[in-house]
């Protein structure tokens, strides 16, 4: 199946911060329903294909693996607790994390200081994709 242009778009946009929501909005897709539309296109199998082509093309043309990262990571771990800086440990960690899989979603996806008011004005599906 072929994809749209605004689809391409988006998964090039995807590629620039891994923010779902963010890449739609950047896509042309509307504000309002941004991450109902990202957590649809990145679903679509052959959106994820792209994305993974895409992907193992920077690698390849970086000549940067994904063990390089982590490994370029769990220095600055070391970097951080060495400075007395929990939060840059932390940062570190959940970028980790998120690389290795344990996140259902890109933590980007998810506003950190998203309000208690917001969320009760958001929809169900609004909510189911935040988790």
């Amino acid at each position: 199946m072929q994809l749209s242009k605004k689809q391409i778009r988006f998964v090039n946009e995807y590629l620039v911060d891994l923010n779902g929501a963010q890449a739609a909005i950047r896509s042309g897709f509307s504000r309002r329903s941004a991450r109902q539309t990202a957590s649809s296109l990145l679903t679509k199998h052959n959106i994820r294909l792209l994305i993974q082509k895409k992907q193992k093309e920077t690698e390849e043309r970086l000549q940067i693996t994904r063990d390089d990262v982590i490994q370029g990571l769990l220095r600055a771990v070391q970097e951080a607790k060495e400075a007395g800086s929990p939060q840059g440990q932390i940062n570190a960690w959940r970028e980790i994390g998120r690389m290795m899989g344990y996140y259902d979603k890109p933590a980007a996806s998810a506003p950190q200081d998203i309000t208690e008011e917001q969320m009760r004005a958001m929809s169900d599906e609004e909510l189911q994709a935040l988790i």
